[in-house]
């Protein structure tokens, strides 16, 4: 998991968190790629900022107001105006609020962690201003105080997760951060989901989503799949040692000479993998009743339940075994290869119809087996 700190700048300059960077971060967040970290003198800045900001727009327009109430006007204009005013005042409560709020739903939804100034911040912030040492650019000055906080979160991040990516627009800062063996640092958000850091995940989670899409538009995807698994079950389990308690050999194993039809497919799409290129691993399982041969010491298969020898089909392979034939009902994990041929599917802007070629045009192969279960048949 990708552990990352994102300064003021990165808020400022998209405060709704709307543009493509964002929503590909919270993508990413979603997707359990990225864990973000917000310091609380980050956060106490962002939100100061804004806060500033809608209250200074307001009292522009409440001015002007009062500055327009001076002019000669009817009683009811001036009623009007008087009643502006006061929601003027009302509004500016609601914005503060508000700039808040919309913070912490955002803080929740990309399951981001606010990390408090801790009780050891404090001291080492002020060694640092005496000293002049990183991320002060000289000694006490006093601007790079609020840096200096968020510095200390970044060193406690590195020494809880070894790694830390860094986005910030601050010299400082970057500054710090290049200087540090254990931190990767960018000057923008843009920068850092432009990085192959981000972008190998974010194909594969768009991949993964524009699969989900598919079988939503596209469900006859899952007959193919089927269709896949019914035509290539005997090549991929013709000739493969199984091994169970129930096999009556001397190490329980035997080889599978012929496959009967899948039955029971069982679909994993939730689990489905991205391998890239347009390709898909789908986990899939099914039960298919299949010739196991193999060989039983001859002292064994007379003390077999008569039940059990019925089912056994034998014929001599040497003075002391049987060479042995019996049918099984297993149970096989596999997964299938699902390849649509295209790396547009891992475009976001891709269209249904687009979509829904790739599906019809896709190559399945049964791609390999997991595991092979002998199910219990009883005492023999």
């Amino acid at each position: 998991m990708i552990h990352l700190v994102i300064d003021t700048t990165a808020f400022r300059n998209d405060p709704a968190r709307k543009k493509a960077a964002f929503r590909s971060l919270k993508r990413l967040a979603e997707a359990s790629e990225i864990r973000l970290h917000v310091p609380h003198v980050v956060m106490e800045e962002f939100l100061s900022q804004q806060t500033e900001q809608y209250v200074a727009g307001l009292s522009n327009i409440s001015t002007s107001v009062v500055k327009f109430k001076k002019k000669h006007m009817p009683e009811g204009a001036r009623k009007l105006l008087d009643n502006t005013d006061r929601q003027l005042n009302r509004l500016k409560e609601e914005l503060v609020a508000f700039v808040r709020s919309d913070f912490d739903q955002w803080i929740l939804a990309v399951s981001a962690e606010v990390h408090s100034i801790s009780e050891s911040h404090g001291k080492k912030v002020m060694n640092a201003y005496f000293s002049g040492t990183l991320p002060f650019r000289e000694k006490k000055r006093r601007e790079d105080i609020p840096d200096a906080f968020i510095w200390q979160v970044i060193l406690d991040l590195v020494e809880s997760f070894g790694k830390v990516h860094v986005v910030s627009g601050d010299g400082a800062i970057r500054t710090a951060s290049e200087a540090h063996g254990s931190i990767v640092c960018f000057g923008s958000l843009e920068e850092f989901i432009a990085s192959d850091t981000c972008q190998t995940p974010l194909r594969k989670n768009l991949a993964k989503s524009n699969l989900q899409r598919i079988i939503s538009i596209y469900p006859q995807i899952l007959d193919q799949i089927r269709s896949a698994i019914n035509s290539q079950a005997v090549d991929v389990l013709a000739g493969k040692t199984v091994t169970g308690p129930e096999i009556p050999d001397d190490n329980n194993e035997a080889t599978i000479m012929s496959v009967g039809d899948p039955e029971d497919i069982e679909i994993t799409i939730d689990d489905t993998e991205y391998f890239g290129e347009g390709v898909f691993v789908v986990p899939v399982t099914f039960n298919a009743e299949c010739l196991l041969n193999y060989a039983i010491f001859k002292g064994d298969f007379y003390g077999l339940a008569e039940d059990k020898i019925k089912q056994i089909s034998i014929s001599e392979l040497n003075d002391h075994y049987y060479d042995a034939e019996e049918y099984y009902v297993l149970n096989i994990s596999s997964s299938t290869a699902l390849n649509l041929s295209s790396a547009e599917i891992e475009s976001e802007g891709i269209g249904d119809k687009r979509l829904s070629e790739l599906a019809e045009e896709a190559e399945i192969t049964l791609d390999s087996v997991e595991e092979i279960e002998v199910p219990s048949m009883g005492d023999f």
